[in-house]
């Protein structure tokens, strides 16, 4: 029996003609009637998939839409068909419909670009060092320098809220809750916008101890707001804890140094059951006699992305690994990014799991996820 896409997709007005990505990730309609369309017989929409959910669709403007009736879209490889009577470029002149053609790459990057503050994707940042978003709103979070110098002598870092207005300016404002005399930074926030975790150089919560390892803090979001956060001693360690990403099934992957791995950093995973964090356990695929170190973990877990780093070239690259039937596959140099002499650093996703962000020489630079994940 057919299901209704529900009240994010459909409205009082006539959606149809529509088509599905290859991959599942966006649909492509028409829509006729809404107060923002060009043409009242109908205007190409799209909406994104996110945790097996369509989102809100968003209206492509003036560079797809005309005053005439723009219909029945459909995919093929990267090629966008669709049918339009608009005035212009009418090859006979007169009123019938003629077939269009766009790129799906070049209309998604045009489209994300001008539009980030809505479908939270597809921009740059100056300065910046992780980045993750608030499910549901325009508010993002990232860590940057501060100017000054740490309680440990060091350049320090906080973390910070972005919020965006609908014309695509911004304010910004020190997460204080976050914040301490050391250095807070890489924040990530959990699927479900439950929780907010980043690593820290503070004190161990327990020992109170200044031994300058970082750990991970985890703060519980309620309402939108973020909770004073808490040092978790079953994920945490006497050393290095740090890069946390989150699952939708409850489950936090990391680094550490602990004694125990394979090299100088090794990735774990940690289940949270009963809401108590669970002892972590070593991802023996995923680690090598180097250091794995900044990872992000598709919130699905189809395929978790890496940094490793050699120490006898001095080079740090991306890595990816797929998991199929809950076994990670030999991870494999993303070498579309990759580039000598550059370390590829904090990878990121963003919320349609469209683009990944990496902080490269200081700056967040934004790639299309598309171009390297495998079919």
């Amino acid at each position: 029996k057919p299901q209704n896409l529900g009240s994010k997709v459909n409205s009082k007005f006539g959606e149809w003609g529509s088509c599905i990505s290859p991959d599942g990730m966006f649909l492509i309609f028409e829509n006729s009637g809404k107060a923002n369309n060009l043409s009242p017989a109908g205007d190409l929409y799209i909406s994104h998939k996110f945790n097996g959910e369509w989102q809100e669709p968003f209206h492509f403007d003036e560079k797809i839409n005309s005053i005439g009736s723009d219909l029945t879209p459909k995919i093929h490889d990267d090629i966008l068909y669709f049918a339009s009577n608009r005035p212009k470029n009418n090859i006979n002149n007169c009123n019938n419909v003629d077939l269009y053609i766009i790129s799906v790459s070049k209309l998604l990057d045009n489209f994300n670009n001008n539009n980030w503050s809505k479908t939270q994707c597809g921009f740059e940042f100056k300065v910046g060092n992780g980045i993750t978003f608030l499910p549901d709103t325009d508010i993002i979070v990232i860590s940057k320098p501060t100017g000054e110098l740490d309680k440990l002598n060091k350049n320090q870092y906080s973390i910070f809220k972005l919020s965006f207005n609908e014309n695509g300016s911004h304010s910004e404002s020190k997460l204080d809750i976050l914040s301490s005399e050391y250095t807070d930074y890489h924040p990530v926030i959990s699927p479900d916008g439950k929780y907010l975790a980043f690593n820290s150089t503070r004190p161990n919560a327990t020992s109170k101890v200044e031994n300058g390892k970082t750990n991970i803090w985890i703060s519980t979001i309620e309402n939108g707001s973020i909770q004073t956060p808490n040092y978790v001693e079953t994920i945490n360690s006497d050393f290095n804890d740090s890069y946390p990403s989150f699952t939708i099934d409850n489950r936090i992957y990391f680094n550490s140094d602990r004694p125990g791995g394979k090299g100088n950093m090794d990735i774990y995973v940690s289940d949270l059951i009963n809401g108590q964090w669970q002892k972590p356990m070593l991802i023996e695929e995923l680690n090598s006699v180097h250091s794995e170190n900044d990872l992000v973990v598709d919130p699905e877990e189809r395929f978790i992305i890496f940094n490793r780093y050699i120490s006898k070239t001095n080079e740090i690259d991306l890595f990816i690994s797929y998991n199929t039937n809950g076994e990670w596959s030999t991870p494999s140099e993303i070498k579309s990014i990759n580039k000598p002499n550059v370390w590829e650093l904090t990878p990121t996703l963003s919320l349609n799991g469209e683009y990944l962000y990496l902080e490269i020489n200081g700056e967040i630079k934004c790639y299309p996820t598309r171009k390297f994940l495998k079919k």
